[in-house]
């Protein structure tokens, strides 16, 4: 039985298809977590815990009369 040629090729295609699709997914969950990390520190940590030069938050809760304020 003969190799068919095209069917070698049509293996190859989808491979590479495959592959390059799964190291896409890969990229992109990495790229989805480095924004979110990116997300958290700019935002997140600054309003909730104050930023890493004054150590005070923008937000801080008033328990007097439940709400949060901006400083």
């Amino acid at each position: 039985m003969k190799a068919n040629p095209l069917a070698a090729i049509v293996v190859v295609v989808v491979t590479g298809v495959v592959v390059t699709t799964a190291a896409g997914v890969v990229v992109a969950a990495a790229a989805g977590v480095v924004v979110v990390v990116v997300v958290v520190v700019v935002v997140v940590v600054p309003l909730g815990f104050g930023s890493p030069a004054t150590h005070t938050p923008l937000l801080h809760f008033d328990s007097r009369n439940s709400e949060v304020r901006g400083s």
